[in-house]
């Protein structure tokens, strides 16, 4: 039996920093698109292997934060991002089960405790947006998009 990691696994490990970079975005559709393909691929059990549990809750993060510092600021944005958003955080749970470090179950609580506020705020948007919001967001971003895109190909492999 080979100690070889699977090429699915390798090639996922290379597509977790494209989908960090995506889903961290100014671009709404860049996000939508990333958010959508994220979200597909952790739809399959197989998406959850252990070397992929600490990218996944990453990249949930990435997408809330992104959601809740750019897109939520604006009516416009919200509305545009508010399902693929909540749709993404909520595809995890099926297969909260795999997440059995402590860290990341409180991570993935906190995730998904947001989408039920964030509801609620979308009415209410907090500012309208301005130079200032895309400077201040670019920012306090900054480390969250050093990683590089590593490969041309941005599909998840389950398999």
């Amino acid at each position: 039996m080979s100690s070889r990691p699977h090429t699915a696994v390798v090639a996922n490990a290379k597509i977790f920093p494209v989908f960090a970079n995506r889903l961290a975005s100014q671009d709404i559709n860049e996000y939508i698109n990333t958010a959508k393909k994220l979200k597909n691929w952790l739809g399959s059990e197989k998406a959850y292997y252990p070397d992929a549990l600490r990218n996944i809750v990453s990249l949930l993060e990435i997408a809330h934060q992104t959601f809740t510092t750019r897109f939520l600021q604006t009516e416009s944005s919200a509305l545009a991002a508010m399902d693929i958003y909540q749709a993404l955080i909520r595809a995890v749970v099926p297969f909260l089960r795999f997440f059995t470090e402590e860290d990341l179950q409180l991570r993935l609580q906190d995730l998904i405790q947001s989408t039920t506020e964030v509801s609620t705020t979308i009415a209410y948007p907090v500012r309208a947006e301005d130079d200032a919001t895309v400077q201040e967001q670019k920012h306090a971003t900054s480390a969250i998009t050093a990683a590089q895109d590593a490969t041309s190909s941005t599909q998840l492999n389950v398999s």
